[in-house]
């Protein structure tokens, strides 16, 4: 697979991660997995890496999507309109691929943070962070794409790709293993420089998909049951299942220890990452809310915790029967 398998690096505005990995696979027609940010620069990286392969834009006939993040997906939209280029992501990233995602974030994201136990000053602080990824998900909006269901074999020859359903990361994580050598494309669900975790996104029109790091961890497990040689992950290098998977349930554990720990008293999600907000100025408040509320579903889910609903706010406490 060596000489039929490109990495391009492309930057991102970020210090971590720096870069994202899109993976240029030489088949008859080339394909791309993952497209990189929607910016001018990014596609002109790309396209100066593509001439070094002898592979003109127009070549590429289809685009397979990790998920639907912008780092992930953010030129998707202009490939498909510019050179007909299929896109195809799991049906459950539609929101990110619709326009709904951005406006959730624009309409109804600052409603769910105030159920949140989020302040009013602290949602007004963090709102101008919100703004750059609104634009980035309206810049996305697909006509069309087609889905890519569990277990789906990829339209790419001389490769024998398949769809392995990954939720956790997004709700519509995906990994490509390759069945003749076992290398699986990761995504974001398991990367070699930082421990996977879910990320903001909605569930409907007015809610969030708080089962995300319950989805994470069931998705971490079954990947530990599939024949996989290697990972090419979204971000880093290349590394083996082993150490992927094994960093990603520690870090999934310790992080669960970790709120558990937070909670002697009745407390809102907002509470266990009060302190950090202050000191960000609510630049993370997005991120570090909804991880800690998906670790909260978890704790829920395994009977650690209960919670109730006052005025409109989350409150959690341990449960009796739980030390």
């Amino acid at each position: 697979m060596d000489e039929s398998l490109v990495c391009i690096k492309l930057p991102l505005p970020y210090n971590s991660p720096s870069e994202i990995n899109v993976y240029l696979l030489h088949s008859r027609p080339p394909v791309l997995i993952d497209t990189g940010l929607g910016d001018s620069m990014s596609f002109e990286i790309l396209r100066s890496a593509l001439a070094r392969e002898r592979v003109r834009p127009h070549e590429i006939k289809h685009i397979f999507l990790t998920h639907a993040h912008s780092d992930h997906a953010g030129a998707a939209a202009y490939w498909a309109r510019e050179y007909g280029t299929v896109i195809w992501a799991n049906s459950r990233e539609t929101s990110r691929l619709d326009g709904s995602h951005a406006n959730f974030i624009t309409h109804n994201l600052a409603s769910v943070f105030y159920r949140l136990g989020v302040d009013k000053e602290a949602v007004q602080m963090a709102a101008q962070n919100f703004e750059p990824q609104t634009r980035a998900y309206y810049r996305q909006k697909l006509d069309r794409f087609e889905d890519l269901p569990e277990g789906f074999e990829l339209p790419v020859e001389s490769f024998e790709l398949s769809v392995i359903c990954t939720p956790g990361h997004s709700p519509g994580s995906v990994c490509f293993l390759e069945n003749k050598t076992g290398v699986l494309f990761t995504g974001d669900t398991l990367l070699s420089e930082r421990t996977p975790r879910p990320t903001l996104t909605t569930d409907g029109p007015d809610n969030l998909y708080y089962e995300a790091m319950i989805e994470l961890a069931q998705s971490v497990d079954s990947l530990a049951a599939l024949p996989i040689s290697y990972i090419f992950p979204g971000h880093g290098p290349p590394a083996s299942p082993e150490d992927l998977i094994n960093l990603a349930r520690v870090s999934l554990a310790r992080k669960k220890r970790s709120i558990k720990k937070k909670i002697s008293s009745v407390v809102t999600p907002f509470d266990l990452i009060r302190k950090r907000n202050e000191r960000t100025r609510g630049v993370y408040l997005a991120v570090d809310l909804y991880q800690t509320r998906a670790i909260l579903e978890s704790l829920l889910a395994d009977g650690s915790l209960k919670m109730e609903v006052r005025g409109g706010v989350e409150y959690f406490q341990r449960s009796k029967t739980q030390p």
